[in-house]
């Protein structure tokens, strides 16, 4: 299973500004929008593979909570210190798979998150730290509810030619809830028909309708199976240059 890093991001002394941050959330939610990255510094870098997932948590203001997630794309590279020190620090390539201003949408906000996940720092830290499965699960599995109840929510961007945040949600159910997959293997659930498939081959789906009608997302958590899938690779575009370190 795919690992999950916690990033963390200060904008009073980042060099990815507030600015760039919310025209990278306008331009993920456009329906035409290209793909969007950043590199992010990587303080446990030693065992990060491509396609770990990360998420991103803004820390040191009033409005702390999770503000993007998505994937690595690239093997962490060395280069100089963000806070141009003379020191020298490891740098990840990452897709980012949806961006959201919490105080927008009134969603994962650190206020909320810290009496659920007490384990997670979340107005400081190190960024760049890998989550135990467990936690990552627990935590993933909540975003990922989160953000498909208010996909419709002002200040929330994810990028709609990919599948939007079902493909997302999917994304976060197939390659970071190892105890789902187990129980979804064990006691096999009827098959269900989609509205919606995922973009990418995920192996977990879930039932939108089961969930609207007040299943939470494991419960109406589905295996789907796939033929011959042929994967398109396509470049992604920098949100606003170089996103690094909190």
């Amino acid at each position: 299973m795919a690992k999950l890093y916690i990033l963390r991001w200060n904008p009073a002394i980042s060099s990815f500004t507030t600015p760039v941050f919310l025209d990278g959330v306008q331009l993920l939610g456009r329906k035409d929008s290209s793909p969007l990255g950043l590199d992010w510094s990587i303080y446990d870098h030693g065992e990060l593979e491509v396609g770990d997932w990360w998420i991103l948590c803004r820390v040191g203001t009033d409005e702390d909570g999770i503000v993007a997630l998505g994937q690595f794309t690239g093997e962490p590279e060395e280069g100089d210190s963000w806070r141009r020190d003379g020191k020298k620090v490891h740098y990840a390539m990452m897709a980012i798979k949806a961006m959201q201003c919490p105080e927008k949408t009134g969603i994962l906000q650190a206020s909320e998150l810290e009496k659920k996940f007490s384990e997670i720092g979340w107005h400081s830290g190190h960024s760049g730290v890998p989550l135990a499965p467990d936690v990552a699960e627990r935590l993933m599995l909540f975003v990922a509810e989160e953000l498909y109840r208010h996909s419709d929510a002002p200040g929330l961007g994810v990028r709609q030619i990919d599948g939007g945040i079902y493909s997302v949600v999917c994304g976060i159910l197939t390659h970071l809830c190892p105890n789902l997959r187990a129980t979804l293997d064990k006691e096999p659930q009827e098959a269900a028909n989609f509205d919606e498939v995922p973009e990418y081959p995920d192996d977990i789906a879930f039932d939108a309708d089961a969930l609207k009608n007040g299943s939470n997302l494991a419960d109406a958590a589905r295996p789907i199976f796939w033929g011959e899938v042929i994967p398109v690779k396509i470049g992604i575009a920098m949100c606003g240059g170089r996103g690094r370190g909190r």
